[in-house]
């Protein structure tokens, strides 16, 4: 194979990495889930359940599927394997997750981030990652509100200047989890 051949063939290769990362293709092993996410770009997807206040599985014929992490923050922890217990605010974070979504019927929209290539792929742990709406409504937004959650690598997202200022009002008002912070 000439040196011309094999630069083309890792172009090739790259450029089909790249689009397998976007979600065109077959991306390690998560062809189902990406197929869903895909398509759930500006479209309702049914959830299974609520997992805490960042993290929720969608419903796959009646089966858990893809867990997926909302974008732009961080809520408490719920009780783990390994972990010492619940942080503040957990349970309540995750049970205002749950009934919004419970009250529309199990149904949410699921956007990438364009903004941000990071965005795009997926967290840590191999979740998608993606802005929850339920109407028009960015959920991220109302649960920093809220004070169930702060923000999260939220740099250079689409809603950055919401999320900071939404997340600053939660604060100053000391609402949930900022009630006993010094921050």
């Amino acid at each position: 194979m000439g040196r011309k051949t094999l630069v083309a063939a890792a172009v090739l290769a790259g450029a089909f990495g790249l689009f397998a990362g976007l979600g065109i293709g077959n991306h390690y092993g998560y062809q189902r889930a990406e197929r869903l996410c895909t398509l759930a770009d500006g479209i309702h997807v049914k959830v299974r359940r609520v997992i805490d206040g960042d993290t929720i599985v969608l419903d796959d014929n009646g089966n858990d599927g893809e867990h997926i992490r909302l974008l732009g923050i961080n809520a408490p922890e719920m009780r783990k394997a390994g972990r010492k217990g619940t942080e503040p605010y957990a349970v309540e974070a995750k049970n205002y997750l749950e009934e919004m979504i419970k009250e529309n019927g199990n149904k949410v929209v699921l956007e990438r981030d364009f903004m941000n290539a990071r965005t795009l792929y997926r967290d840590d742990r191999g979740r998608p990652l993606r802005h929850l709406f339920i109407g028009e409504e960015n959920i991220s937004i109302r649960l920093l509100r809220e004070g169930y959650a702060v923000s999260f690598m939220s740099k250079g997202l689409k809603d950055e200047a919401e999320i900071l200022k939404t997340e600053e009002e939660a604060k100053n008002a000391k609402r949930k989890v900022w009630a006993q912070s010094n921050q």
